[in-house]
Formats: structure tokens, sequence, C-alpha cells
């Protein structure tokens, strides 16, 4: 697919319309084993149509391949298993390529294969992988969120063609997005040095659904969906667009 990435990403869009009703596609092809900074590639989109394609780009080698020849098979110990998952997550969480690209404000996408899993048998790669997610899940999970792709790709999708429009009010502010492609979890920052008393989401039946006011605690910036976090002077708002598309911030007095 390389040479013809195209015609490649195209046909994977045909598929998922034809097989699965789907407008937005996802496909591997690409890894980024330097860059910190590492995200999903718009490939294709058509906005009146509301289609898009997504290049997902992994941030790390097959470093478990070699886990299928038989001179690893034969010399395998137990502590080796920290040794491989340290390319990834170093059993302190300061260090290994995931934590480097996350540092980044990246997307952390990366990859293996079954064959590597298994391990022609030995199931080494399985063992090395466990050790990974054990490590992302204890040391990394106040940081991360875990995903499917179909979630990334219509996020990417969403941010790439999203039309922001920002009006005063006399009590606040009032954002207007629009997009062809409405997810969850879409996150927008702005500068906003006033404080936010009330905010809340509204659709297009004209309901609000009201949108929580976190608090900045010890640096900490996880925000639950259709929640809002105000921060040395920005605010940041994660919104479900599949309900609604029109942000009303009323300013404290």
């Amino acid at each position: 697919g390389y040479t013809i990435e195209g015609d490649y990403a195209r046909a994977v869009l045909e598929a998922e319309k034809r097989v699965n009703s789907r407008k937005v596609a996802w496909y591997f092809l690409h890894t980024e084993e330097a860059s910190k900074v590492v995200m999903p590639r718009l490939m294709y989109m058509d906005r009146w149509k509301g289609e898009a394609v997504v290049s997902m780009v992994s941030c790390n080698d097959d470093w478990i391949w070699e886990t299928m020849t038989p001179e690893v098979r034969s010399t395998w110990r137990d502590e080796l298993t920290s040794t491989y998952a340290d390319k990834y997550v170093s059993a302190d969480g300061k260090s290994g390529r995931l934590v480097e690209v996350l540092d980044a404000g990246s997307y952390v996408a990366f990859h293996t294969h079954w064959n590597s899993l298994f391990s022609n048998g030995a199931r080494i790669g399985m063992k090395v992988m466990r050790e990974v997610f054990r490590r992302i899940n204890a040391l990394l999970g106040d940081r991360i969120q875990w995903m499917k792709f179909s979630e990334v790709a219509m996020l990417t999708a969403a941010a790439k063609d999203l039309d922001l429009k920002i009006e005063e009010r006399p009590d606040g502010i009032e954002l207007q997005l629009d997009t062809r492609f409405p997810c969850r979890n879409l996150t927008l920052s702005l500068r906003c040095e006033r404080e936010v008393r009330r905010a809340t989401l509204q659709g297009a039946d004209g309901e609000p659904y009201l949108i929580a006011i976190a608090r900045a605690k010890d640096g900490g910036t996880w925000l639950e969906c259709n929640s809002l976090l105000q921060r040395d002077g920005r605010i940041f708002i994660c919104i479900d667009l599949t309900k609604g598309n029109k942000i009303i911030l009323y300013f404290a007095q």
C-alpha cells in the first residue's frame, strides 16, 4: 500500500461502506520510531458526504518479533520479560518509548503481531505484553484512556473538519461548533481569564445538557465527557458532539 496509498485509503473506505455501512475508516501502514510527536494522519475527507479515512501511525518497532527465533526461545529466562518490557514502559513508569510519546502529548498507538505474541508456541511475546499492559495500567493509569481506533478516527476527522464560531453574550460567550463528524470526547481549549460559573451544551432539539465544571487538582488535566476545566488562564472543554453543538459559558459577575 505504500506506493499507492491514496488508492489504498479509498479502497479501505469503500470496503467499510459496503460491508459495515461506515463512512469513517482507518488503517495501519506507517510506523514512526524516532519522533516524539506521533499523531493520526487524515488521508481523505469529503466533508459534504461526511466521509473520512485516517492513517493510524504506530510509534514503535515490533520489539518482540525476535521471540519467534530458536535462539531467543532456547536461551529465554523469565527476567528477560522486564528487559523487553522496558523498551515500552520502564519499571518505574518514567521512561520507555510509550512514555516518551505520551509526555509529548501525542496519541500513543503501538503494535505487535500475533506471531510475535505466540513465539512459535513459547508464548514469550504474550508474557512481555502482559507486563507492558500491567505497567501501563498501574503506572500511567491516571494519564491514559484506552480507546478504539474507530473512536480515534472519528475524533481526528471531527477536529480537522471543525468550524468554530464565538459570539459574545451579556452574561458570557456562546461557542457554535459545526462538523459532519459528531463524536464523544471532543476536547477544545481557549484562553479565558474570567471565571465560568455555569456551562451548558445545547442540541438541535434545544434541550440543554449541563457541563460539569471540574477543578484543577495538583496539575491534573483529566476531563470526563461534558466537563470543563479552568487553569492558568485557559479553559479546557470535553464534550459529546452527538448530543449537541452549541456551548454556552456563563461568567461569574
